[in-house]
């Protein structure tokens, strides 16, 4: 069972709600662009685990995980 994130353990939670309380429109908008870039670039757990097999082993095979690292790729680029 995952452990479940609070909203002290999370930084997307704290930018959005900090966006929430600014009253200044660039701020805030700076703050959802921050919280955006984090959630696009952080991995699934799959994809985690993709990238730890693949540098556990060293294997050049893709062995099933090719369409998970795939899509690590283009949701980086």
């Amino acid at each position: 069972m995952a452990d479940e994130v609070t909203y002290q353990d999370d930084i997307v939670l704290q930018l959005r709600r900090a966006a929430v309380w600014t009253m200044m429109n660039d701020q805030r908008h700076m703050l959802d662009q921050a919280a955006d870039e984090i959630e696009r670039l952080r991995l699934t757990d799959a994809e985690r685990e993709a990238v730890v097999w693949f540098a556990g082993y060293g294997c050049d095979r893709p062995l099933g995980h090719a369409t998970t690292l795939r899509s690590l790729l283009e949701r980086l680029k």
